[in-house]
């Protein structure tokens, strides 16, 4: 967890450039490189590249590097050379290019397009023609006339080139709502009336919905478009955007687990009973603060104003921090999705699988997180700064559609990519082109040249203040420049060369829209059609009986009522196994030994297996706090997980290929008599792979006397049938044998096999 890929690589180049016996030992190894999309490579990974393949081991500088004979084959458009801004240029593939050719090797030109037909490829050879260069230079790429690959084909609904004219809306959000609403009805009409396009081998058929591909410059309202389709009933894939930002069930979510981290907070409580979970009226509110009650997560009490409406919401509150008591907190904050109905909520609506992925989704990703999410509040700001556009996050459907979906993405995210039909959507002008940052490795050396400028915004205008550079910045600035506007134009080849059999370019009243570059507006683009949004017709009023609608009422209550019955029971593995009762008369509730102490145990042993080397005190410091603790037992909490770290088993679980924490499971069984099922899910503390087969082990923090010897003999009794209902789970979930569990016994500093 402490290296991301950039770490990766320059460690990986290091250990190649400075160890020959690397070098050889991975030559003989991988004695034939190939290198797809080479315009895409960076300095940095063209070195391990050359490294790699050089004739000389101990040559450390990879320009002077000489690949072996046969040991080197690239690929490469350097007219789709689009990443400049993670370091990727023409200026090292050309390097790499004349490396190989002053080696004798063979330099060969690709000009067939095997993907689009042959009107697209002549529209890209005319447009391009004057942009590309007959010699390429480090800014600008060598132009080579494509040639079709594939037959003709007679003209479809969906062939050749068209654009989609788009009336001038002053605000650009309502301009990209009437956009994306137009896409998704042409895409609806063309699926429903069987417009004609063509297949790989140049046949019309019918449309389907992965024939279609919506490519946006920006990253900004793509969420837009996948809204608008899903009005129309068309599955889709949102990629490279933030559809998580406009997960209501995550917004909910958040706002539950600060009240329930502050639950004597009564403004965190109040947003979640005036919220859509719980919409409870402001009326009934203040009736409530009117007769005394009492805005706090607590249990109701004799003296509670009798308000049904907000009592039932503060138990199932109370119901969620026993949970979190209960289990490790991400699988804590799991259930309280479920039991408040967020994830029944979400797989309801219209795109449920998708909005249902998206918060599971999020709750999947908080697990790889342990190490940093300690707390509630902690998780709370996790999700909230996921929700707020901090990062790219793409829900995935937990139940994936049976056609081929719409995909919706930015144009980086489309290279490599294709479809049968391309809209180039977006409403948004591109930005005109600045520079705060030019590298320069033209030379032997690079060098780098930064200018610092700050952004002020107003509204949704910003404008850039220049607050410092370095010399002769104006010459450094005009380079950086010059190679910004020419991978514009690959930009725009890019776009232009997705599309197998039609392409669609948006076209914006006055001109001012993503996609300017292509001028549209002429021939031979043909204007798709315009088609308005179905609107509902007025229903007939109709006099209706007050009894009857009574009955009505009494009905619907009566058939709500019989869908709430579960027809299966939710219990936790270890009170199934093991019983509720006898498990209830050796734990203490409260007390130095009780379910806080072992809480906060568990806690410390998750984060020390996950980060071995971490100083657990600022932790331990924490869940006093949060279980109540006193703070004298922080140091006996220390030296009993310290102990537990230097046992047998926990070093055999350190050597394990796949350790595993705190692992979740769920399910479904039958019950005794057969008559009904049951969901059981649990929480394994730590399960390891040893060799084949796996270890599980599950701590227990119980005191039962002074004797080792027989307090083992009553634990390992006690939780024989637990440990063999994980076993039994384990194996039935993943498939793979369990050879060993266990119990590691805390206070004992004993670990023994049941």
């Amino acid at each position: 967890g402490g290296l991301n890929f950039q770490d990766l690589l320059m460690r990986a180049g290091d250990l190649l450039r400075h160890g020959p016996a690397v070098r050889r030992y991975f030559q003989n190894r991988f004695t034939h490189l190939l290198v797809d999309e080479f315009q895409d490579t960076d300095p940095l990974q063209a070195e391990v590249m050359l490294l790699l393949t050089a004739d000389d081991v101990h040559e450390n500088d990879w320009r002077a590097c000489r690949p072996r004979p046969g040991s080197l084959f690239v690929v490469g458009d350097p007219k789709q050379s689009i990443y400049r801004f993670r370091r990727a240029d023409i200026v090292t593939y050309r390097r790499v290019k004349q490396i190989i050719a002053d080696c004798n090797g063979e330099i060969l030109t690709l000009s067939t397009n095997f993907r689009s037909q042959a009107n697209l490829i002549d529209w890209v050879n005319t447009l391009f023609a004057g942009v590309f260069a007959e010699e390429e230079s480090d800014k600008v790429p060598q132009f080579v006339s494509m040639d079709a690959g594939r037959g003709g084909v007679e003209q479809g609904e969906l062939v050749g080139l068209h654009r989609l004219d788009v009336p001038k809306i002053s605000n650009n959000r309502e301009q990209t709502a009437y956009e994306a609403g137009q896409i998704a009805r042409i895409i609806r009409q063309a699926i429903d009336q069987k417009w004609q396009l063509p297949d790989r081998e140049g046949k019309l058929r019918p449309a389907e919905p992965g024939d279609f591909m919506i490519i946006t410059r920006h990253k900004q309202f793509l969420s837009d478009y996948g809204a608008q389709l899903q009005v129309e009933g068309i599955p889709h894939q949102v990629t490279g955007g933030n559809a998580m930002g406009n997960l209501g069930e995550l917004q909910l979510l958040v706002l539950v687990l600060r009240a329930l981290a502050r639950p004597e907070d009564p403004i965190a409580l109040l947003a979640v009973l005036r919220s859509p979970l719980f919409g409870i009226a402001d009326t009934l509110l203040y009736e409530w603060k009117a007769a005394g009650g009492r805005f706090e997560i607590r249990r109701s009490e004799a003296d509670d104003p009798p308000i049904a409406e907000v009592i039932a919401p503060l138990e199932q509150l109370v119901s969620c921090i026993h949970l979190l008591r209960q289990l490790p907190l991400i699988a804590a904050v799991e259930q309280i999705a479920n039991r408040l109905g967020l994830t029944s909520c979400a797989a309801s609506a219209r795109d449920g699988a998708t909005r249902a992925g998206g918060l599971l989704g999020a709750i999947e990703r908080l697990r790889t997180l342990r190490d940093q999410a300690w707390n509630l509040e902690t998780i709370a700001e996790t999700l909230e700064g996921w929700q707020g556009g901090n990062e790219e996050q793409d829900p995935v459907p937990v139940v994936p559609s049976g056609a081929q979906p719409v995909r919706v993405l930015n144009l980086h995210k489309a290279k490599g990519l294709e479809a049968n039909f391309i809209f180039l959507a977006g409403v948004k002008k591109v930005r005109d082109t600045s520079a705060e940052l030019h590298i320069d490795r033209s030379g032997d050396h690079t060098h780098g040249f930064v200018a610092i400028a700050e952004e002020k915004r107003s509204g949704n205008w910003a404008k850039t203040a220049l607050l410092a550079q370095p010399g002769q910045w104006q010459d450094h600035s005009d380079e950086e420049i010059g190679f910004l506007e020419a991978e514009q134009d690959r930009l725009a080849y890019v776009a232009a060369t997705r599309a197998r059999g039609g392409l669609s370019i948006t076209c914006c009243e006055g001109g001012k829209d993503s996609w300017e570059y292509f001028d549209a507006e002429e021939e031979p683009f043909a204007s798709l059609p315009t088609i308005e949004a179905a609107s509902e017709a007025p229903s007939a009023t109709e006099a209706i009986d007050p009894a009857d609608a009574l009955a009505a009422a009494e009905r619907a209550a009566a058939e709500w009522q019989q869908a709430a019955v579960a027809t299966y029971r939710v219990v936790a593995a270890k009170a199934d196994a093991i019983g509720n009762a006898e498990d209830r008369d050796h734990v203490q509730a409260t007390g130095e030994h009780g379910t806080e102490w072992g809480t906060a145990v568990h806690r410390l042993l998750e984060v020390a297996m996950q980060m071995p080397e971490a100083d657990l005190h600022p932790l331990a410091l924490a869940l006093i706090e949060e279980t109540g603790l006193e703070v004298e037992a922080v140091e006996p909490l220390l030296e009993t997980v310290e102990r537990a770290r230097h046992s047998a088993i926990w070093k055999r679980a350190l050597k394990s290929p796949q350790p595993l924490v705190e692992a979740p499971f769920v399910r479904l069984a039958s019950e005794a008599d057969g008559d009904e099922s049951k969901i059981v899910r649990g929480v394994i503390d730590l399960a390891f792979l040893e060799g084949d087969s796996w270890v599980l082990v599950d701590y227990k923090s119980d005191r039962v006397g002074k004797d080792a010897d027989k307090a083992e003999a009553t634990l390992r009794s006690r939780y024989q049938a637990q440990l063999d209902a994980y076993a039994e789970a384990w194996e039935q979930v993943t498939g793979q044998k369990v050879s060993e569990r266990g119990l590691l016994l805390t206070h004992y500093d004993r670990y023994v096999t049941v």
